[in-house]
């Protein structure tokens, strides 16, 4: 019996060294504390993380030296632990040191009780995470102002997770959807923000963008639906985020509202299309009398002579209509175009600075608009009257029909002119332009081409054109069995238009070799 209290205070001693041991060189604070909080016996660490000597906290509490602002938390934390709610509880929390600096630490406080369960002192366990504090800190305030630059951004900027959730929405997307920013965060974006009869391919492409499948794609066009349910038309640029394995985490994406640009673009087309229309039944009624000319020219040989200028007269008729409308677009819509634009600038001329300051973007997008709208109406209004080359002469004005049916169609067009001096009686010039202008519109019609060239030389008293493209091509000799009528209007104005100039033409066309149209023109030199 003697040896076994003689082991049992050997192993006692053993284990009160170990802790002494562990208790002084800790490089952490360890605190033993009396259950009303007095400390009975701090280590170095502690000491030093507060700036107090052992004696100066023996006559302190743990909530003398606690923050004012924390000092409920703690005490009311000690108290569930005295209490026997939890076996101990921690935090973070702020120590005041002995100059009255504050010094955050992470705390673990366990109650040590007897057989009882009567707790007869605390031990602390308390580590210095002001550093970390600081860090995390610094941080917060570079996300802050990140967040800041984001919301003087003129663009919606999110950022959307794996999990299809929203993580980051500047001010402006808020404005835009019409909701706070806590009521978007967290929330799936496809689920909320997207229409229903889009929402499952755009999820789909998110997924496979993702996934790493699919590439981003740089610009993109997709609706969201706001909180009003309003649906809004948005121009997305995107990009990808990763992490330190160069896994795709997210996507981080910038859009701009375009849904007003959508609305003006769609009346333009309407516009547009009603503009077509009429002058395509103009060119259907030209075309009926066209045909009925032809068959009386087969029926009626004898009155060759007389339908000649019939086909000139109405040639004329329907260069004279396309001029019409384009004075139409030129005088009454265009000059309205340049009423609103001088408004604009009178209404800024005559608002006070900050007034200016809030409708500077909106006047700047509404002038760009009303430029793009002119630009479009001249574009149409040169394709229906040739106004470039009666300004600019035949070369320039070509020069600019190849370049907008380059814009228009994506074709590649090989231009060569090698032409120097040059004069050409106006009416001559034209009537060249529109031979142009209709082999051009045949090829697109009828072709299925991918290239055309395009080339004009002269001589002394000869222009050349040669247009030839890379398209399906046609039999000539089963055109020319067709009936007259049968035979179609292009290369019939064509024809008609070379010898009202005394030009020759030559077609030469072969199935899926292409078609190369030739003409010549007589000239008067400069």
């Amino acid at each position: 019996m003697k040896d076994e209290r003689e082991n049992s205070r050997g192993e006692f001693k053993e284990t009160e060294d170990t802790f002494r041991a562990v208790f002084t060189s800790a490089p952490v604070g360890i605190a033993i504390a009396q259950p009303e909080g007095r400390f009975i016996s701090v280590n170095e660490s502690f000491c030093e993380m507060l700036g107090y000597e052992e004696r100066e906290l023996q006559e302190m509490t743990f909530l003398d030296i606690s923050h004012p602002e924390d000092r409920e938390k703690t005490w009311k934390l000690a108290r569930e632990t005295l209490d026997g709610q939890r076996d101990f509880y921690e935090m973070e929390k702020r120590y005041l040191t002995k100059d009255g600096r504050p010094v955050w630490a992470s705390m673990r406080a366990t109650a040590i009780s007897d057989d009882s369960g009567q707790v007869f002192y605390w031990l602390g366990i308390i580590r210095d995470i002001t550093d970390r504090k600081r860090a995390e800190e610094a941080l917060r305030e570079q996300r802050d102002r990140a967040q800041k630059y984001l919301d003087i951004a003129g663009v919606m900027i999110v950022v959307i997770d794996a999990d299809q959730k929203v993580t980051l929405l500047n001010k402006k997307g808020c404005e835009l959807l019409g909701y706070r920013e806590e009521e978007i965060v967290g929330k799936n974006w496809f689920d909320y923000f997207v229409p229903v009869y889009d929402r499952d391919r755009v999820k789909a492409g998110f997924m496979q963008l993702i996934a790493g499948e699919i590439e981003p794609v740089e610009y993109f066009e997709n609706t969201v639906l706001t909180k009003s349910g309003e649906e809004r038309i948005i121009a997305w640029h995107n990009t990808i985020l990763t992490d330190e394995a160069h896994n795709i985490t997210h996507t981080l994406s910038s859009g701009e509202d375009i849904t007003d640009r959508k609305r003006t673009e769609e009346e333009l087309r309407v516009v547009h299309e009603e503009l077509e229309r009429r002058v395509e039944e103009r060119t259907a009624e030209l075309s009926r009398i066209n045909e009925r000319l032809e068959r009386e020219i087969i029926e009626r040989r004898q009155m060759e002579g007389a339908l000649e200028r019939m086909r000139s007269k109405l040639l004329n008729l329907q260069e004279s209509e396309r001029g019409s409308i384009a004075r139409v677009l030129h005088d009454t819509v265009g000059q309205n175009i340049s009423v609103l634009d001088l408004n604009l600038t009178t209404i800024e001329e005559v608002l006070d600075d900050s007034s200016k300051e809030q409708i500077s973007k909106l006047s700047s997008n509404m002038r760009r608009v009303i430029r793009e709208t002119g630009d479009q109406l001249r574009d149409i209004a040169s394709g229906l009257h040739p106004r470039d080359v009666q300004e600019l002469g035949l070369i320039a004005g070509v020069n600019n029909f190849v370049e907008r049916f380059r814009r228009s169609t994506h074709l590649t067009i090989n231009t060569t002119i090698a032409v120097n001096g040059l004069h050409v009686e106006e009416g001559v010039a034209i009537t060249l332009y529109r031979i142009i202008q209709e082999v051009f519109t045949n090829i697109l019609k009828h072709s299925k081409c991918l290239s055309v060239d395009f080339q004009m030389a002269k001589t002394d008293d000869r222009l050349f054109v040669l247009i030839k493209d890379n398209g399906i091509g046609f039999s000539e000799e089963e055109v020319a069995s067709r009936e007259v009528e049968k035979r179609g209007m292009g290369l019939f104005i064509i024809r008609e238009r070379v010898k009202a100039i005394n030009g020759s033409l030559r077609i030469h066309s072969e199935v899926n070799l292409g078609t190369e149209v030739q003409i010549e023109v007589p000239l008067v030199q400069s």
